[in-house]
């Protein structure tokens, strides 16, 4: 008998889901004739699955467990084939063929991988194995596998959340045992906040079976993200009772020291600082099983202990040069129970949470190496909480031999809650402008957010001859209580009234609403500016509209830039539903068509207002071509284009379907001693110039500068309604691709691949909703009504004319991918290459531009051009007000990205692995701060990427590791990682706002804000039994 197990497969079928895998095949005799009958017995450890080839010779086994399998294969007159293997892979078919043979020959063992091209179906992405993580030198959460894939990069956000396809980081969808933990709120990768970002992810790489990184292609069961999907599996237990106790360590003395860069005071240049981190982890895993061939668990435990080490290195700032520790602790658990109900029908239950603390002490803010939340006294010091809890209910089921039932009711939770001591929320955080410093210290606000997300999952799969049907729906009922803090006691009385006055060279007069006596309901953000007490005493610049006045001619006023009437907390929810139909035809085994349609609908219910994105709106066609030239399985040729509708995250129904009211200016001349009460408001229609009271400098003394009179900005409690005929946003993708395994082991893969924005949702103002409202429309679509209902209010549209206009978002991704995989017995390597171009206007649902993390309700939309036009042309920095929506290349944007790997075994039991990075640098921009927000990171002075790219990177990253077995099935194992082995520190990011708010310089602007972290080792010990 003579056996072989290669690529190719004559079975139509590729039925498996988002948590299990398939295997199929086709058994032939040795003259190429398919063998009818044969029995086909499948071992994964857990009790047999048997199946029998048709009339073609093909077989199918759906709903597998992701692991290794052992397959025999017996039909009369032939000798048993008893030791083939394959793997299930999650979302994958692993094809095999079967050749047998009556001579008796000696029958060798083939592995298949999911290396193997499925030649049936399109590529859409990645999968890596928890062997293949383990013999990495990676992070331990499962998000870092995401980053070894092709189309993916850093997304400016954090190391949690990268873009995926030119994709903003808030796109992604992440899945964990068919649960889907993407943050209700922000779309992010499990507790999010706008200031500390992703902090409890999910569950740790030694958990999970297999991740699978999709990033382009995805069929139509696949939805609610225009960005990446992650979906991982967590392990299971099987017949064998085993388990690990572990160990990682990250010990700082063996550690280079972090390189920070400091913040620049205008008139001194201070030498980087260095800092360090430690990390400890242990744990243990316990499975096995309860009954036999029946029942099976699993259960983890990995508690996570992380310390850093950060200098003050801001010179306007308390305890400057002097370093402090930052903690955390995170204590991720896991469970599971797998239930054979008989050889075709299984119930899964899952349970898996990571809760978390950092205690009180200074936090550390991404994008930045220095403590903002840094105070003198450690009252002030904040202590945040967050981490989910996640639990899962799946059944899968076969019957008829080829109708795959699946069902699944899945629950998320999270929360996120930052906490300061009483004493601090006494006063306000003041920020003097000019110099950074703090008047009264404190972390300015706190952000609260309960998340719950309950999901159901219907799918059915059955094959009629050469053409197989698949339908599902899919339904998550998501909550998402949000609340935004300012520091300081609620109660302050807003003194501004209602005001009318004409800037010189103005024909009609301009109206301010006032506060109208109104309360905050909590504290607010506060700055000190300085002012020209007589304006008589100004010096002026004789080329410009500056100038110089004595120092002792400034005084200081305060200002207001957020603050809230309306309730802090505020309640939402959001029901969703989607449904699928898939039809695959195969003609020859040769050329597959595969054609579906998805349909997604979205209830946004806010306190005061709700609104429904219909079904019918958003149907998201899926179509691909596949074609096998050989029918070998060896090669394979296909296109695709789908369309992908957005999940809106629920900070708009928070922000704006519950009349969010509050103040972005309000202007006081005096503040109380103990910094808790403003006093003695500035009424607008007072002239007012601003100095640098460090300098003596003045940017603007024009009396026809509007933004001079005007000292109070506040909404006014106007609801935000949304456009008629608005619709869900979306992205079209195109993918040509060419897969060929040239040898034994060795797979390339070439594809082409194009993204688009065909829709964007926002939130669409003439004035940044200060006396007319905000309106949520699709811009460039339904956004041409907004002016006559804003002229409604405001016939001169604030002074701006009679018309406002918002160009189309644009967002274009062309990329160019290779991607290659070698193994043999002793080596595992890997490279990946991405060449690509991202631009456009229109970043996505994160704004690195701000930092703004307010998906679909970004501040790029809020003034129409012809209102910045008119701000600009009164102004004198030379802007034309076109700059917010000029096209280039977009802040993701990196030209080549490529990823290598490099693992190889001794028969020693030692292993040894190397890992490569190399990219290109992201553009950098000069931007100015808007006149109305009084905020930094808005206009790009001379159009997006005009001063150039920050700096190529490559890192190197190695691992070495030592297996020692003990006897049976007990072994010892040791492991050390390096990253980055060299200690390259080049620039990450750097400080692109000129402005510190509107026209107050930034003196940090061009330097660096954040290096490559430095070398790194992690020690790792595990005892396996």
């Amino acid at each position: 008998m003579a056996l072989a197990l290669v690529a190719g497969s004559g079975v139509v079928g590729y039925a498996q889901d988002s948590t299990t895998g398939a295997i199929g095949g086709t058994v032939f005799g040795s003259d190429s004739t398919p063998i009818a009958g044969a029995k086909v017995i499948l071992d994964g450890g857990r009790g047999q699955v048997v199946r029998v080839t048709d009339a073609s010779g093909a077989f199918k086994a759906s709903g597998l467990i992701p692991g290794l399998y052992r397959i025999t294969v017996t039909a009369p007159g032939f000798e048993s084939a008893t030791k083939l293997t394959a793997t299930a892979s999650i979302n994958t078919l692993s094809p095999v063929r079967v050749t047998m043979s009556k001579l008796a020959t000696a029958v060798v063992e083939v592995l298949a991988t999911s290396q193997t091209i499925d030649a049936t179906t399109q590529t859409s992405g990645t999968t890596f194995s928890s062997e293949t993580v383990s013999s990495l030198p990676l992070g331990r959460s499962f998000a870092s596998v995401m980053n070894l894939a092709p189309g993916v990069s850093t997304s400016g956000i954090d190391a949690n959340n990268p873009s995926v396809g030119g994709s903003s980081g808030l796109e992604n969808a992440y899945v964990i045992d068919g649960v889907n933990t993407t943050g209700t709120g922000f779309g992010a990768n499990g507790a999010y906040s706008r200031t500390y970002r992703s902090l409890g992810t999910g569950i740790t790489t030694d958990f999970i079976s297999e991740t699978q990184v999709k990033t382009f292609g995805m069929d139509a069961e696949f939805g609610g993200s225009t960005g990446g999907r992650v979906n991982a599996v967590t392990k299971s237990g099987d017949n064998t009772f085993k388990g690990s106790i572990f160990s990682y360590l990250d010990i700082d003395a063996l550690n280079a020291r972090d390189k920070v860069p400091p913040i620049i005071d205008p008139t001194l240049t201070i030498a980087p600082q260095f800092d360090g981190s430690s990390r400890q982890e242990f744990g243990f895993t316990v499975s096995g099983p309860i009954i036999p061939d029946k029942l099976f668990y699993f259960v983890g435990y990995n508690p996570i202990r992380n310390e850093t080490k950060r200098t003050q290195i801001d010179p306007s700032r308390a305890r400057y040069g002097q370093q402090s520790i930052a903690k955390s602790q995170s204590d991720t658990y896991y469970a599971k129970l797998n239930w054979a109900i008989n050889s075709t029908q299984g119930l899964e239950f899952s349970l898996f949470g990571d809760p978390g603390k950092n205690p009180k002490g200074p936090q550390p803010r991404p994008g930045t190496a220095w403590y903002t939340d840094y105070q003198t006294d450690p009252s002030n010091w904040v202590e945040l909480e967050y981490g989910g809890t996640n639990a899962s209910l799946k059944y899968n089921g076969v019957f008829l031999t080829d109708l795959l039932v699946e069902a699944q009711i899945s629950q998320f939770k999270s929360k996120f809650k930052a906490k300061i001591a009483g004493s601090t929320n006494s006063h306000y955080q003041i920020i003097d402008t000019a110099t950074n410093a703090l008047v009264f210290g404190g972390p300015g606000s706190m952000e609260t957010t309960e998340e719950k997300n309950q999901q159901i999952n219907l799918k059915i799969t059955k094959t009629f001859g050469d053409f197989e049907f698949k339908a599902g729906y899919e339904s998550q009922n998501a909550d998402f209580n949000s609340g935004f803090v300012y520091q300081g006691l609620p109660g302050q009385v807003d003194g501004h009234t209602a005001q009318s006055w004409t800037v010189p060279g103005d024909a009609t007069p301009t109206t301010n609403a006032g506060a109208n006596g109104q309360a905050y309901t909590t504290g607010a953000l506060v700055s000190r500016l300085g002012y020209v007490i007589n304006p008589a005493l100004i010096v002026p610049n004789p080329s410009g509209d500056g100038g110089t006045t004595p120092l002792s001619n400034i005084g200081y006023f305060y200002r207001v830039s957020r603050a809230r009437y309306s309730a802090p907390l505020i309640n939402t929810n959001s029901p969703w539903h989607a449904y699928f139909i898939q039809g695959k035809y195969s003609w020859n085994n040769r050329l597959f068509i595969k054609a579906g349609f998805r349909w997604d609908e979205q209830d946004m219910k806010g306190r005061t207002s709700t609104y429904k994105f219909k079904a019918a709106d958003a149907t998201a066609p899926r179509l691909s071509i596949t074609w096998d030239p050989n029918g070998d399985g060896q090669n394979k040729i296909y296109a695709f284009y789908g369309k992908y509708f957005e999940k809106v995250p629920m900070d708009l129904a928070v922000r704006s379907l519950s009349t969010e009211v509050g103040v972005s200016r309000s202007d006081w001349m005096n503040i109380s001693a103990d910094g808790s009460r403003l006093l003695n408001p500035i009424q607008s229609g007072t002239f007012l110039v601003q100095a640098n009271p460090a300098t003596g400098v003045i940017s603007d003394r024009r009396a026809t500068t509007s933004s001079s009179y005007v000292h109070y900005t506040g909404s006014a409690g106007l609801p935000t309604p949304v456009m008629p005929g608005t619709k869900l946003p979306y992205t079209n993708e195109y993918v040509l691709g060419w897969d060929s395994q040239l040898r034994e082991g060795l797979t390339v893969s070439n594809r082409l691949i194009y993204r688009s924005l065909g829709r964007v949702l926002e939130d669409v103002s003439i004035e940044g909703g200060n006396d007319l409202p905000y309106f949520i429309a699709n811009p460039g679509e339904n956004s041409a009504g907004i002016a006559a209902a804003s002229a409604a209010i405001d016939p001169t549209l604030k002074g701006s004319g009679n018309t406002a206009t918002w160009p189309k978002p644009v967002r274009d991704y062309w990329a160019y991918e290779v991607d290659a995989s070698y193994s043999t017995k002793r080596l595992a390597a890997f490279f990946n290459l991405r060449l690509s171009r991202l631009e456009g206007n229109y970043e996505g649902l994160y704004r690195n531009d701000n930092g703004q993390s307010d998906p679909n309700i970004t501040s790029l939309y809020d003034f129409s051009l012809e209102y910045l036009a008119m701000q600009e042309h009164r102004d004198t920095r030379g802007l034309t007000g076109k700059e917010q929506y000029a096209r280039g290349p977009l802040p993701n944007d990196r030209a080549v990205i490529m990823n290598a790997g490099l693992t190889y075994n001794w028969d020693s039991g030692f292993s040894s692995s190397l890992l490569a990075k190399f990219q290109t640098g992201t553009p950098l921009s000069a931007f100015y701060g808007l006149q109305d927000y009084d905020n930094s990171g808005e206009l790009p002075a001379g159009g997006r990427g005009a001063e150039g790219r920050t700096p190529n990177t490559i890192a190197f990253d190695y691992s070495g590791q030592y297996l020692m077995k003990l006897g049976g099935t007990k072994s010892i194992s040791f492991r050390a990682d390096v990253f980055n082995l060299f200690n390259v520190h080049k620039p990450v990011s750097m400080d692109q706002n000129l402005d510190r708010s509107y026209n107050v310089a930034n003196g940090n602007y061009g330097n660096v804000l954040t290096y490559q972290q430095s070398r790194r080792i992690r020690l790792g010990l595990k005892f396996q039994f």
